[in-house]
């Protein structure tokens, strides 16, 4: 046994080894420092674990409530037709009676059109000189003509001429077009200027 000394403070080892009661307390004490240590440790972890799982629900329903905005918008397409011609085709004729061909794709056009009325291409001229006579081949769209026909060689005059038909929606460009003149005696030997207009309209 151990006593106090007068001069000395009480401090916690005295309690630990003597007890109150003058007995041996320390391997009680010893045990019940782990006992509150451990429940410390549980306790932080259990603390921790609410914490977590705090923040991940708040997260979860931050998501869950991010604000929306909805609205209708409307694409309108309006029916349309195109029709483009290129290509500036030049015929020489050497003799009186003589047909020349200029090439298949000395002309070409291209035509657009989201319509399904059948429709056709018509060409005319703005002049035709006596002695001199004029053919177009035109041929047909062929993506989505779904039918079109061509009119093969057909003889051009400044009254319109069908020289597609049947077309109904297309999206088509470079489509060949065809020119073979002949003269005549009648025919004064110059260099003619002729314009071709094509027009396309609904089939009649």
């Amino acid at each position: 046994m151990r006593h106090l000394s007068p001069h000395r403070g009480f401090s916690p080892e005295d309690e630990t080894e003597a007890g109150r009661d003058g007995k041996d307390n320390g391997p009680l004490l010893h045990y019940a420092r782990k006992l509150l240590a451990g429940r410390i440790l549980i306790g932080a972890l259990l603390a921790g674990a609410l914490l977590t799982g705090t923040t991940v629900i708040g997260a979860r329903t931050s998501v869950a409530q991010s604000p929306q905005s909805k609205r209708t918008m409307r694409v309108q397409v309006q029916p349309g037709t195109s029709l483009e011609v290129s290509g500036s085709p030049t015929i020489t004729l050497s003799s009186v009676g003589e047909e020349e061909e200029t090439s298949s794709d000395a002309a070409t056009y291209g035509l657009v059109t989201n319509t399904g009325a059948p429709k056709e291409i018509r060409a005319s001229l703005d002049q035709l000189p006596p002695g001199l006579s004029l053919q177009a081949n035109v041929s047909a769209p062929e993506s989505k003509g779904k039918g079109a026909e061509s009119s093969g060689w057909t003889s051009l005059s400044t009254g319109e001429t069908v020289v597609v038909q049947d077309i109904q929606k297309a999206d088509d460009g470079g489509v060949p077009i065809a020119y073979k003149a002949t003269a005549t005696a009648g025919a004064a030997p110059k260099t003619y200027s002729l314009t071709v207009t094509y027009t396309i309209t609904r089939s009649q």
